[in-house]
């Protein structure tokens, strides 16, 4: 990631690519990336190469079971752009000012979820060391730091929103414009990681435990709410009803996920 940023600013703003220098520093970011963590697996991986059983990798059983989660997570993806091509959409029917203004709320909302994803995802590793070493009890205490840690997050993104949400919006926009009108719907945001939180930090759990037919479910279900909630409280409430639609859409994934917390406990349970 740093890298990127760093050939990004490089060939956009020195070499003067435009928006081909956006695009050549992720592609070498993540060339890197994958050598990187070819060399690191070599290095620590302790794989016995000579001995090594090479037809376990490609058993049809597991590969089944890897490819199955991933076209779940596939899905999941897919419904998550849809929503945000919606809402780019009905932006920018309302205007480019309203369609600015919605872009840097978005990236402060963005920032939010990446920091409640690095958390799922240190509980995504660990429960799925739970499920390895079929300790029920290991993922059910990682369950109950999960909550206690997000509890924790969400107050102090919120209390920072609260009271640096003006100097973080004048960091993405030298737009008096665009800056007044986020300023106007940056309530909604405050309230994201409250409503978002739980989806995003069980998203993790799930993944972990390979269980994601519930995330696919998710998905499918808030984006079937979103899209005719959205056609309807748009034209009533414009912008306003763009972000109600989009907090209904995030607080559908954490009711619906936390709901499933009982067929992922059935799941461990049939752990001996």
């Amino acid at each position: 990631n740093v890298l990127n940023m760093i050939l990004s600013v490089l060939f956009v703003f020195v070499l003067h690519f435009d928006i081909e220098g956006v695009a050549w520093a992720t592609l070498l970011s993540q060339l890197y990336g994958a050598a990187a963590g070819c060399w690191l697996m070599y290095l620590y991986g302790n794989f016995d190469y000579k001995n090594f059983d090479y037809k376990t990798v490609i058993e049809p059983e597991e590969l089944t079971k890897i490819l199955l989660v991933n076209t779940n997570l596939m899905i999941r993806t897919a419904c998550l752009l849809t929503v945000n091509n919606i809402i780019a959409a009905a932006g920018a029917a309302l205007g480019t000012v309203v369609l600015a203004a919605n872009a840097v709320l978005f990236q402060l909302k963005d920032i939010m979820s990446f920091l409640v994803d690095g958390m799922a995802n240190g509980a995504s590793v660990f429960s799925g060391r739970a499920l390895g070493q079929k300790n029920r009890a290991l993922f059910w205490q990682i369950l109950k730091m999960t909550y206690k840690w997000l509890f924790v997050l969400v107050f102090l993104l919120m209390l920072g929103f609260k009271f640096g949400s003006t100097f973080l919006i004048n960091c993405f926009t030298d737009l008096e414009e665009v800056a007044v009108l986020a300023e106007t719907y940056k309530y909604y945001v405050l309230i994201y990681p409250l409503i978002a939180g739980i989806g995003l930090a069980l998203y993790g759990m799930f993944t972990g435990a390979t269980y994601t037919v519930p995330i696919r479910n998710m998905m499918l279900i808030a984006l079937a709410v979103f899209w005719p909630v959205e056609r309807l409280l748009v034209p009533l409430l414009g912008n306003d009803g763009l972000w109600i639609s989009f907090l209904i859409f995030v607080g559908i994934q954490s009711l619906i996920l936390f709901y499933s917390l009982r067929k992922l406990g059935e799941k461990i349970y049939k752990i001996k």
